[in-house]
């Protein structure tokens, strides 16, 4: 009988998944000979189909199989464990994945140490860093410290932790869900012990850090009870009952669930009843803590709730000197930090504008003290709450405030409150991705005549008259600030330096322009294409796209590409005037990432031009707002729409948002070819976040939801499928590129085609005889060129529920829509079927409603773009 050293529990619910992590673990196997037994969980009757289990088995590696079935649910992690044979067991998901020589470094740190329990360094993807539940410990942590002393590791990272088989608690963990029984097994193994070894040298990655937290969180979200009845109250129980464990790890654990169900709870979901119980538990637990250590230093409590905790609850103080100042400084309120957000210098005045935020107060007035005198801000439309229990106790004011400048004299300025009679200076400040400085970095900025700078030591926004002297202490003073920083900042002292010697040399303008990091074919190729053919005097026109996308080469017979995150692309976002997208993600934004700070006196007044991918017909102000994304120029394509962002809380004025049409329509023809396209758009609920890139995950339960089954039906429906033969049409789908790493799932009838990211959409536009689509802005296109459209919108309510990043907007699709909204399956069908009987024709009351919609119907929506850049209308 073979002994093996590691058990491998893998939970499976996708077989591609589970490829991905056997081949990342096969190298190191194969090539060490570690002998490794494999239990597979299998959650969808697929696990067995897997390609690596003959080339591992002939290896001597063992794989054994369990069902997940409604049978075996509540046990399945105690039947897995049953079936472990190796010294040491790791329970783990398909998807998590092994650095090359990960299991080898285990493996020897295993062998060497002998430790019953240890656990190796969590990282998110292969690019980033550790993950943050686990950073603070692993800074600290080693053979020699144990979990009493240094108790700020989390336990919910099961995938890290590699157990003696013979030292896992003895309390059995049944639970309905899987996740909730492997957190309970860990926690009530872990925390009797204080002794826990730490590998180092290894590394486990997941593509994101929601990849293992994410049923969880979104279970606090949807069903808060159930996630507190199923788990919380389990641990805490324990917690209560045992004495021996190690108290304060014990107790940390317990905050940090209760940060997460604080933070992620939504009272309006929740019965009274369940917010009720949810609520009352949180706070048994918290009273529990009596230690308030552990509150004031977590790193997952927001310092508002800190406050309120300090505030309404009775903890035993602890004796350690530095936690009675910690206190201090969480419950004097001047240590609230106030949040720049923009700054506008003008030669004889500057605008600034700031979150202030008060804990426990509805109202409050800001003032800005400038040298002295007090001057009153100006309370903006947008605030910010946050809440306990649907109970508020935190109000953040955005407030303006326009300060003269006048003659050659220094001006410095601080922000008072004022709640309740009483006038509190603030003495914590930071600045927000759209002022030109930074936190913990000396950067300053230079405009109209004025430096302008952040005096750490006064706690002081500063403007002072320009001059040679002043200009090489500031400049003097960032190197040195960024050089004692990290390697990061150290680099960024080089490409500064670079940068201000190629921006000497520089003739014309730089115009980055952008479609998608992976392909073109948006209205930034159009535009791109347009700016090349007309050869605009004294601008640089520059396309950004990564070089492995298909597009990459295509574009370059229209003019210049660059490598999207390539340091040229990062040097020419310096150096860039303009930049230009359909999109407004991170490479456009910021390329540089979380490194971008060391930059942000030149990125923070960055002109970015949003082209759009569509028709804004919804409220997608949430994440469009100009706090979030403070474009210089939004575009727009009809009336209403501009109405409507002037209307919103987009926070933007009619200098930034401009009727001119998006430019991919000047490209848009006709060449019917008989298709009837189906074309949904994006699911944000359907996601598991985005990779390092900025890519959109496809989530691990996409098969199970309701859009997968529509559309999987929809596309397989013979009735469907007879008719458009029987008219002489082709049923296609074009899905949207977040959906592509799950196309395989889909069942591909073999009278329907699949289009993928090679097909321009242009060509899909002219090719489709009819339109078939639920709440994407791509009708607009189709509608532009006056064909039929039917609307499938089966999730509705859901869809505008919160779980995508729109709200309905001004666009009524029944009443402003450009076709039929269907509502199910069936009648979808029959509508598409009548349309064809009909040779697809665009009915009048439709093309009314096109007619009156579009503000512009030529071929100049990409001149009039290059006009308002230009500043010609």
């Amino acid at each position: 009988m073979t002994n093996y050293f590691f058990t491998f529990i893998i939970f499976s619910d996708r077989l591609e998944k589970l490829e991905l992590t056997l081949e990342s673990m096969s190298a190191c196997l194969l090539k060490k000979a570690i002998d490794v037994q494999f239990v597979i969980v299998d959650e969808s009757k697929t696990a067995r189909d897997n390609s690596f289990e003959n080339k591992l088995s002939r290896a001597g590696i063992r794989f054994d199989y369990l069902d997940l079935t409604e049978g075996n649910r509540e046990e399945i992690l105690e039947l897995a464990l049953g079936q472990a044979q190796g010294d040491y067991v790791n329970i783990t998901k398909a998807g998590v994945l092994y650095r090359e020589d990960s299991l080898y470094q285990i493996y020897k740190y295993a062998r060497k140490s002998q430790k019953e329990r240890f656990l190796v360094p969590p990282v998110s993807s292969r690019n980033s860093a550790v993950m943050r539940e686990g950073i603070s410990f692993q800074r600290q942590f080693g053979d020699r410290t144990d979990l009493e002393n240094n108790y700020h590791l989390v336990h919910c990272n099961y995938f890290c932790y590699f157990i003696k088989r013979g030292a896992f608690s003895q309390k059995r963990c049944t639970d309905p869900f899987w996740t909730f029984a492997v957190l309970k097994k860990l926690f009530y193994t872990i925390t009797p012990h204080s002794q826990l070894g730490f590998a180092k040298k290894g590394r486990v990655y997941i593509p994101t850090p929601s990849e293992v937290t994410r049923f969880w969180e979104d279970m606090i979200k949807e069903d808060c009870s159930l996630f507190t009845r199923s788990f919380l109250s389990d641990i805490f129980e324990f917690c209560k009952k045992e004495n021996h464990i190690c108290i304060k790890n014990a107790k940390y654990n317990l905050v940090y669930y209760c940060c997460r169900i604080i933070e992620g709870i939504q009272p309006e979901l929740e019965t009274p009843e369940h917010l009720r119980e949810v609520r009352l538990l949180t706070e048994a637990v918290l009273a529990f803590i009596r230690d308030d250590e552990i509150i004031l230093y977590n790193q997952f409590l927001r310092r508002e709730y800190k406050y309120y905790l300090e505030k309404n609850f009775d903890w035993e103080n602890t004796d350690n000197p530095q936690t009675g100042v910690r206190r201090k400084d969480i419950l004097d309120i001047s240590n609230v930090s106030i949040a720049y957000q923009f700054m506008k210098v003008y030669a004889d005045r500057v605008v600034l504008e700031c979150k202030a935020p008060m804990y426990l107060v509805e109202t409050f007035q800001v003032y800005f003290k400038v040298n002295g005198e007090l001057l009153k801000g100006v309370l903006q439309k947008r605030v910010d709450t946050r809440e306990w229990f649907g109970e508020q106790i935190m109000t953040a004011q955005y407030v303006k405030c326009e300060i003269p400048l006048s003659g050659a004299r220094e001006y410095r300025i601080r922000v008072v409150c004022e709640a309740g009679g009483r006038k509190t200076e603030n003495k914590s400040y930071e600045f927000g991705k759209f002022m030109p400085l930074a936190d913990g970095v000396d950067l300053y900025a230079k405009e109209q005549g004025w430096h302008i700078f952040f005096d750490r030591r006064s706690k002081e926004l500063v403007l002072s008259p320009q001059s040679g002297r002043e200009d090489i202490r500031l400049r003097w003073k960032r190197v040195c600030s960024l050089l004692r920083e990290n390697n990061a900042a150290r680099k960024a002292v080089l490409v500064r330096a670079l940068t201000a010697v190629l921006k000497k040399f520089k003739k014309k303008e730089i115009w980055l322009i952008s479609d998608r990091i992976n392909r073109g074919d948006d209205n930034g190729e159009i535009f791109f294409r347009y700016v090349c053919e007309q050869k605009l005097p004294n601008i640089k026109p520059y396309f950004v796209i990564s070089k492995e996308a298909p597009d990459f080469q295509r574009m370059q017979q229209y003019g210049t590409v660059v490598n999207v995150y390539s340091w040229r692309h990062k040097i020419l976002h310096l150096l860039s005037d303009y930049i230009i997208s359909s999109q407004a993600n991170k490479p456009v934004i910021n390329p540089f990432g979380i490194v971008g700070k060391y930059y942000n006196d030149i990125i923070a007044g960055k002109k970015i031009v949003f082209l759009q991918h569509g028709v804004t017909k919804d409220d997608q102000s949430k994440w469009l707002n100009r706090y979030n994304r403070n474009l210089y120029g939004l575009v727009v394509n009809t009336v209403p729409e501009y109405n409507s962002i002037l209307e919103y809380d987009y926070f933007y004025t009619p200098r930034e948002v401009w009727l001119t049409g998006m430019p991919r329509y000047d490209a848009l023809t006709h060449d019917e070819k008989g298709y009837i396209t189906v074309m949904p758009t994006w699911r944000k609920s359907l996601s598991d976040g985005v990779d390092a890139a900025g890519v959109w995950k496809v989530g691990d339960d996409f098969v199970e939801s309701g859009y997968f089954k529509f559309y999987n039906a929809l596309l397989n429906h013979e009735r469907l499928l007879a008719k458009a033969k029987e008219y002489g049409y082709k049923i296609c789908f074009m899905p949207h590129p977040n959906i592509k790493p799950a196309l395989g799932l889909f069942l591909r009838h073999p009278e329907v085609t699949f289009w993928d990211e090679e097909k321009p959409y242009r060509e899909v536009f002219a090719e489709s005889n009819l339109l078939v689509t639920d709440y994407s802005s791509v009708v607009f296109d189709f509608a532009y060129l006056q064909k039929p459209i039917v609307y499938c919108q089966f999730d509705r309510e859901e869809f505008f529920s919160g779980g995508h990043s729109y709200v309905e907007g001004y666009f009524n699709y029944m009443e402003d829509g450009f076709g039929e909204v269907e509502a199910d399956l069936e009648s979808l069908v029959d509508r598409v079927i009548e349309y064809m009987e009909h040779g697809c024709v665009l009915k009048e009351t439709y093309a009314n409603r096109i007619k009156q919609t579009f503000a512009y119907h030529d071929r100049e929506c990409s001149r009039r773009v290059v006009d308002k850049i230009m500043g010609i209308s």
